[in-house]
């Protein structure tokens, strides 16, 4: 099996209502990405991927969330407009869970313009309240978790309670089948690339338990994005975090064979067009 995961692709457009923004978070998030990251993110750098991918026909794409930058309505439809070619593939199945950036308001119209394109963006397959989930494809399962919900304009963190860490829990601990991997996708890494937490306000709080699972090798990848510079940890039980960055910022994305007969996995980068890195 073949699987391409990337991530933080931030689309970005004004809000429909600039007046209903300066009331929630929306305005300093467009703000930032006014003053600090437009001319960092290249929009065409989604096309080019999403051209290259149609090209390589994986088995499935996962990507790990923060397709918009501040979650509005217009955001999600121009996001879902430039990834629906993935999503309509026949060729492979597609994966989307939100980032923080897409939970980014409590505005109404932007909860829902989230439930719609999380549901057209799975082909219908869940709805947003329905997560966690998990997806069989051969010997792989996938668990498929939502970490975001809005926060104040000081937090940018994840979480992992109630029903998700408890479902965790039972998927972690239950007994492997032959030559079973595990992958579990979600939008924020448990620890930075140095092995060191994240700061405070940017923490994946409960991942403590993903963390412990990758150690003991009851979970095989943490599929995840949220730092915009990309990094594999790999751990002594033969696990592995992959952070696939920000894929307008840096033109990457990740390639994962998975071999069907031993469950081994084999991890490179590749630049938007396909080339190895």
């Amino acid at each position: 099996m073949r699987i391409i995961h990337l991530s933080d692709t931030h689309f970005a457009t004004r809000p429909e209502s600039l007046f209903s923004a300066c009331f929630d978070k929306r305005i300093l998030g467009l703000l930032n990405y006014l003053t600090r990251r437009r001319g960092k993110m290249h929009n065409e750098y989604l096309t080019e991927t999403v051209d290259t991918i149609l090209g390589m026909k994986p088995d499935i794409v996962v990507c790990s969330g923060d397709i918009t930058v501040i979650g509005s309505e217009r955001e999600f439809e121009g996001a879902t407009r430039r990834l629906n070619p993935l999503v309509e593939s026949s060729e492979f199945d597609f994966i989307y869970v939100p980032g923080n950036h897409d939970a980014y308001s409590g505005s109404r119209r932007c909860r829902v313009a989230l439930q719609n394109a999380f549901f057209k963006l799975n082909r219908e397959r869940w709805k947003l309240d329905e997560l966690p989930q998990e997806l069989r494809i051969g010997n792989v399962r996938f668990f498929v978790v939502n970490e975001d919900r809005p926060t104040n304009i000081f937090l940018s963190s994840g979480y992992i309670q109630g029903k998700t860490a408890e479902c965790l829990s039972s998927w972690f601990d239950a007994p492997r089948e032959d030559n079973e991997v595990r992958v579990l996708v979600g939008h924020h890494p448990t620890r930075l690339a140095n092995g060191k937490r994240t700061a405070f306000r940017r923490r994946l709080v409960g991942g403590e338990l993903i963390h412990d699972a990758l150690i003991n090798g009851r979970l095989d990848l943490s599929l995840c994005g949220h730092i915009h510079d990309p990094f594999i940890r790999n751990f002594d039980s033969g696990a592995r975090e992959i952070c696939a960055g920000s894929l307008t910022t840096n033109g990457r994305m990740v390639e994962i064979d998975v071999d069907d007969s031993t469950g081994r996995t084999e991890v490179k980068w590749l630049t938007r067009t396909g080339e190895p890195l």
